[in-house]
């Protein structure tokens, strides 16, 4: 058994990456989730967020959709504490396939869209500090009727022992 607690943080970063997932319909949808392993639970775990972004690979539908991104956090007991928004809503109401969708690392700002293929990284990382697990999740008001897909990527740095779980369809 190793130390406990483990005070280093990895310090390459990791990149995660879902299948194809339809959007939520008028609901959150966990994207990934953050573990903190069960013999590490009596002390916090901790993720920093470098990039998180995702790729239209079926087109969004018609229909005014208010996305954003945001993590549930659950203290070292279980108990999920209040959700954060990670960005404020974008509306991707017919968004084609190829576009990006990406935040910049400041709170309060929009998730932006992008056609081009690229997309500025985060100007800042976000860290998230939880006992159990972290959802990350997307939320959307509306409902395409379940066509749209997006395929998610997750760049950070884990603490020790974290791992992570890309949701699967």
């Amino acid at each position: 058994m190793p130390d406990f607690p483990p005070s280093s943080i990895n310090s390459l970063s990791q990149i995660y990456e879902t299948p194809p997932i339809p959007l939520p319909q008028t609901a959150s949808k966990t994207i990934f989730q953050l573990q903190n392993p069960a013999s590490y639970r009596g002390a916090p775990a901790g993720f920093i967020i470098t990039d998180i972004y995702g790729i239209v690979v079926v087109a969004i539908g018609a229909v005014a959709n208010a996305t954003k991104l945001k993590v549930i956090a659950t203290d070292a007991a279980g108990t999920a504490l209040t959700a954060v928004d990670l960005c404020a809503t974008l509306d991707i109401n017919a968004l084609a396939k190829g576009y990006q969708l990406a935040i910049d690392g400041t709170l309060a700002d929009a998730m932006v869209d992008n056609a081009f293929g690229v997309h500025v990284g985060m100007a800042g990382q976000i860290n998230i500090g939880f006992g159990s697990t972290a959802n990350l999740q997307v939320d959307c008001t509306g409902s395409d009727g379940g066509g749209g897909m997006v395929k998610w990527f997750l760049v950070g740095r884990p603490s020790y022992g974290v791992t992570v779980y890309p949701t699967v369809v």
